[in-house]
């Protein structure tokens, strides 16, 4: 079962927390994976991402970990997945992919708690798999 009661949005922007406490940064990664994947195909003649296998294998084979990942190439802009200060996963994405199919309890986030991380993070990209590289969560762009 998932709750949702509409996600914050500016224009094409969606930012939610996840429930489950026990969920690490890696198992949710892997879901919104399989879902970017689903609308992929469907764009792009039942093909399958380029990073789309190396991707999933990582995140299956260290499910464990709960680190702050970045995957690059979701629809619009960068979708950041990490833990926040009350020990909930965040999501900053865009909300062109259905979300709110993903089988988990979510809630919406406000703008408030949406960004109280520093501009600067440290985040695994999923396309390059560098792991030392900052990402503005606002941009997107590397420092």
């Amino acid at each position: 079962m998932k709750t949702r009661s509409g996600f914050v949005s500016n224009s094409s922007s969606s930012s939610f927390i996840i429930l489950d406490k026990k969920m690490t940064t890696f198992q949710f990664a892997a879901m919104a994976m399989e879902l970017v994947q689903q609308d992929w195909k469907e764009l792009d003649n039942g093909k399958d991402h380029p990073y789309y296998e190396k991707t999933m294998a990582l995140l299956k084979g260290y499910q464990e970990l709960d680190i702050p990942v970045f995957i690059p190439w979701t629809c619009n802009y960068p979708t950041f997945i990490y833990r926040g200060s009350d020990n909930r996963i965040r999501v900053h994405t865009c909300h062109n992919h259905p979300w709110q199919d993903l089988d988990i309890y979510i809630e919406d986030m406000t703008q408030d708690e949406g960004f109280n991380v520093p501009e600067y993070a440290l985040f695994l990209n999923l396309e390059t798999l560098i792991s030392d590289t900052y990402i503005s969560l606002f941009t997107g762009e590397s420092s």
